[in-house]
């Protein structure tokens, strides 16, 4: 398995950030099915949290 950077303190970041990152995104697609209706939620929900959740870091400042 090839490494993704040489440094191992920044490749446990990213890892880290890629979960929180998933995590988020479940966060706000339960937001966003909470605030819409179920059709909204099916087929924008997805695409509107996994865009938060990858930008989580952003949206939180």
């Amino acid at each position: 398995m090839k490494k993704l950077t040489k440094s191992p303190i920044l490749e446990m970041l990213l890892i880290g950030y890629f979960i929180v990152s998933q995590i988020m995104t479940i966060v706000y697609w339960i937001e966003f099915s909470n605030e819409h209706e179920f059709w909204e939620t099916v087929f924008l929900g997805f695409f509107v949290a996994e865009f938060k959740g990858l930008f989580w870091i952003l949206l939180i400042w």
